[in-house]
């Protein structure tokens, strides 16, 4: 069958069956999108609509019925802000609250338009309550940094001196190194020696065998009977001198376990000293 394309007017074929109850044949994709672009009501779905043109550039741009309520059209959302920053100001604006009278910024003097703020700007307003960062000068470095007098009092509370500020915990840590740190012994080597020797002792070893033997060779935290037990001091060796053959001051532990009590010898002391012994010192 021999048809005439409504669109390009080219004559093609095509089966009785392909073109039967339509109104508007078409030889390619291509003809039809002509088509509808030209006459939007050749489409079944049509509901309505026109072509307007924009309020900013003029183009032509094609509106459904429902966007043609509206009383402006914009072909594209450049077109809609260029608009809105010609048209939509003062009184006009969305979010326009009317008048304000204009006041003195208490901190710097500068007269601004108020709403509910009190002074003109962010920093007057940590100004006024002396919030502003505090130049320093690195104790370890020189180096000149700012902080917040927040930062200044909690460390002077959590017994900082209040003279010496650094810059990072680099600086810090360097600076509490060697000499400088709290806790510096110029000679260890006879410290080391008076607890190698007591360690080393019979008495020490006696001790560490009456633990494990009151214990039943079980360890307190796992209460695991396999494996190396080792007698280990509920309050520190180095730091309870009076304590160290004290039996009460042992626990049966396992190789495992004894590892997970370093860096934590103050919650073992308070789970094994003060709960199960009730013993004050």
């Amino acid at each position: 069958m021999i048809l005439k394309c409504d669109n390009c007017e080219i004559k093609f074929k095509r089966k009785p069956s392909d073109v039967r109850g339509q109104k508007n044949v078409y030889c390619s994709k291509a003809c039809v999108q002509d088509a509808l672009s030209k006459d939007k009501t050749l489409n079944g779905n049509y509901r309505g609509g026109k072509f307007v043109e924009c309020c900013v550039c003029k183009n032509l741009h094609y509106r459904t019925p429902c966007l043609l309520k509206r009383a402006n059209y914009f072909c594209s959302m450049k077109c809609h802000g260029s608009w809105r920053s010609l048209n939509l100001i003062g009184e006009k604006a969305l979010n326009y609250k009317g008048d304000k009278i204009k006041s003195a910024c208490p901190q710097c003097g500068k007269r601004f338009v108020r709403y509910k703020q009190v002074h003109c700007s962010h920093k007057c307003s940590l100004e006024s309550r002396g919030s502003l960062s505090v130049k320093l000068e690195c104790t370890g470095c020189g180096k000149t940094f700012s902080r917040p007098p927040s930062q200044i009092k909690w460390s002077k509370l959590r017994g900082a001196n209040g003279k010496d500020f650094f810059c990072s915990n680099g600086c810090f840590g360097k600076s509490h190194r060697g000499s400088n740190h709290s806790k510096w012994i110029k000679d260890r080597s006879g410290v080391k020696l008076i607890h190698k020797n007591i360690r080393g002792s019979v008495r020490m070893k006696e001790w560490q065998l009456s633990i494990i033997k009151r214990d039943n060779n079980t360890c307190q935290v796992c209460n695991s009977t396999t494996g190396k037990m080792i007698a280990h001091h509920i309050r520190r060796f180095h730091d309870f001198p009076k304590l160290r053959f004290l039996m009460k001051n042992g626990a049966t532990v396992c190789i495992d376990c004894h590892e997970l009590t370093k860096g934590h010898e103050e919650d073992f002391e308070q789970r094994y000293w003060q709960d199960r012994f009730h013993v004050n010192t």
